[in-house]
């Protein structure tokens, strides 16, 4: 029988990792806390209760356009014949766009709380909620895919992890860039109609091996979920000095072209 955790019971845990009156990018998990008495809106309520602000990742998927004629960059994590990199047809971004799935409902609950503002890249937007949200989603610039991020660690800011590997946490690809390494490049529809570049993350799946090399983490428990908090800049400076040392080191186990492109310094432009 899984556990059942009540809001109350997310607010202890979320005080006991140091969360109160912090500035947060939160990544969640809902299924990991077993059953959580009134869903998603439960953990989002507790967190906005709790945190000055809590900053979350609204990636879209849909906006991407295939790769424009003539557009074709190396060593850009795409393999061009077998990948068009989105649609002929993609959706316009827009507000109220729907988060992508993978980053679940905490993500787009959050999203539609009646605090939240939003942030303008069409492909790796932010969602943000409590006094400072506007400073971290205003002038979201098409080119700086993690500059919310950025912001965050000029303020002290921290992660947390409800429930969720490190395979889901973004400032990861921040210290990636901090490591010389440059963003993707994909495609997106403007308002006139126009084929306009923007940058964006690589893959995440081998960032669970930077764990070993996290220092700071204040840990607990709530419910079944393992929840961290850790600072931002601990976060990239753990990802600079594991690169300097291991270029490899955070390769996927499948070792996919974005890995590897990756690890060559990004898209030649």
């Amino acid at each position: 029988m899984r556990a059942t955790v009540t809001t109350a019971e997310i607010v202890a845990g979320l005080d006991r990792v140091g969360a109160g009156g912090q500035r947060l990018i939160v990544h969640a998990s809902l299924s990991s806390f077993g059953h959580v008495v009134g869903g998603a809106e439960a953990v989002v309520n507790a967190l906005v209760s709790v945190a000055e602000t809590v900053v979350v990742p609204t990636f879209t998927f849909s906006p991407a356009l295939a790769v424009p004629n003539g557009d074709r960059l190396p060593r850009n994590g795409a393999d061009y014949d077998q990948d068009p990199c989105g649609s002929t047809k993609p959706t316009l971004f827009h507000s109220d766009l729907e988060v992508a799935r993978p980053l679940g409902t905490v993500a787009e609950t959050m999203r539609r709380h009646a605090g939240a503002v939003r942030s303008s890249h069409p492909l790796s937007s932010f969602a943000a909620v409590g006094a400072a949200a506007a400073r971290y989603v205003r002038d979201h610039a098409w080119d700086k895919p993690l500059l919310p991020v950025a912001r965050l660690r000029d303020d002290g800011g921290s992660v947390l992890m409800l429930g969720t590997p490190l395979t889901s946490c973004t400032a990861i690809h921040l210290g990636e860039q901090q490591a010389g390494r440059r963003a993707f490049i994909r495609w997106v529809r403007d308002a006139e109609g126009r084929a306009r570049r923007v940058r964006v993350g690589g893959c995440s799946q081998g960032f669970d091996q930077l764990a070993p090399h996290m220092e700071g983490v204040a840990e607990t428990a709530i419910g079944e979920a393992r929840v961290r908090r850790l600072s931002i800049a601990s976060v990239l400076q753990a990802t600079v000095d594991c690169l300097a040392r291991d270029p490899l080191a955070l390769v996927c186990p499948a070792r996919c072209r974005r890995c590897l492109d990756a690890v060559a310094g990004g898209p030649l432009e």
